[in-house]
């Protein structure tokens, strides 16, 4: 091997057998994905910009486990072995969404906006079409 430092040989990957799991046993699977934002233009056939919609603060979690589903009397529900029923959660999350009517004549270029002062997690809505919301940054 070129540039090698000796008899040692570098460790192989895994093969598709060896990542294989074997039956009954729990197989997890966590994803997690956060983009810091996100943006998407509308354009005409001119071309013209329409509308510029734009996404931050974007986190998705995707988690999927082994559950058990027990029946009344405690067992296992027939033909669900233990690995049999699989639980799937997932999460998504956004930090603000701002729309905004690019065309030269709109009375309110932001159409929706986060309201100031909003906390994350809130119930809070945004600015409606009145465009009384504050851009984002």
């Amino acid at each position: 091997l070129a540039g090698g430092s000796g008899g040692e040989d570098a460790p192989s990957p895994p093969s598709l057998a060896s990542l294989a799991t074997p039956p009954g046993s729990s197989v997890r699977l966590s994803l997690s994905l956060q983009l810091a934002g996100v943006g998407v233009s509308v354009v005409d056939s001119s071309p013209c910009e329409l509308l510029y919609a734009t996404v931050r603060g974007i986190s998705a979690e995707l988690r999927r486990a082994p559950r058990t589903l027990s029946g009344l009397s405690g067992g296992l529900l027939p033909g669900l072995g233990a690995a049999g029923a699989m639980a799937l959660e997932v999460t998504l999350a956004v930090g603000a969404i701002q729309v905004d009517n690019q065309t030269r004549t709109a009375r309110c270029p932001v159409m929706l906006a986060p309201t100031p002062g909003q906390t994350s997690g809130g119930a809070r809505g945004a600015a409606g079409a009145a465009g009384g919301g504050a851009p984002l940054p």
